[in-house]
C-alpha cells in the first residue's frame, strides 16, 4: 500500500487523499480513518503528520482527540497548526486541549499561534486574555479574532450580571435574618 512507500510525498498524499474522501463519507470510513492516523501520527515526514491532522479535521469523533494531541505536542510548527485547527472546526474540548493552546501561543508562526489564541477564546479560557489584549493593539486584526474577543466579553459580562443578581438575592434574604437576630 502507498503508506508504506518510501516517498513521502506519496505517503502525504495518500493520507490527504483519503481525508478528503472520508469527508464524503464522514461515518462510513471513521474506524478506518482512525486506524491510518494511528499509523501516521508519528510518521517522520512532516509533510504525513500534516496530512494525518488535515484528515482528522474533516470528521468529529471524540476517538480522535488522543491523536490530536500528540500532534499538537509535535516538533514541528506546521503539524501543529493543523492538529490546533483540527481541535478547533470539531470544537474538542478538554483540559489537556487548552494546556496545549496555552503552549502554542508561544509558537514561531502566526497561524499556530492564532489558531490558539481563537481555541482559547472559544472555550472562553482566561489565559488567552492578555493576548486578546495585546493583537487588537496590532495594525492588522483578524475578524475572527475580534468576533472571539467580542463573544469572550459578552460572557464575561453575563456572568458579572448574574454575580451582581445573586448577591443582591442574598443581600435581600440576609437583611431580614439580621434583623431578627438583634431582636
Amino acid at each position: 500500500m502507498t503508506l508504506n512507500d518510501q516517498s513521502a510525498i506519496v505517503r502525504s498524499y495518500a493520507v490527504s487523499s483519503f481525508g478528503h474522501r472520508c469527508e464524503k463519507a464522514k461515518k462510513k470510513y471513521a474506524d478506518t480513518l482512525l486506524s491510518l492516523a494511528q499509523s501516521t501520527v508519528l510518521d517522520k515526514s512532516v509533510m504525513v503528520r500534516v496530512s494525518t491532522a488535515f484528515a482528522l479535521s474533516v470528521f468529529k469523533n471524540r476517538a480522535s482527540i488522543p491523536l490530536l494531541i500528540k500532534l499538537l505536542k509535535d516538533t514541528h510548527s506546521e503539524v501543529k497548526n493543523w492538529a490546533a485547527f483540527a481541535v478547533n472546526v470539531n470544537d474538542y474540548d478538554t483540559p489537556e486541549i487548552r494546556n496545549c493552546f496555552v503552549l502554542l501561543l508561544d509558537e514561531k508562526i502566526f497561524e499556530a499561534r492564532f489558531e490558539a489564541i481563537i481555541g482559547l477564546a472559544k472555550r472562553q479560557d482566561k489565559r488567552v486574555t492578555q493576548i486578546l489584549i495585546h493583537e487588537l493593539s496590532q495594525e492588522r486584526i483578524y475578524d475572527e479574532m475580534v468576533a472571539d474577543i467580542a463573544s469572550l466579553v459578552s460572557n464575561l459580562w453575563k456572568t458579572t450580571v448574574s454575580i451582581n443578581r445573586n448577591l443582591r438575592s442574598s443581600a435581600v434574604d440576609w437583611v431580614p435574618m439580621a434583623a431578627w437576630l438583634n431582636t
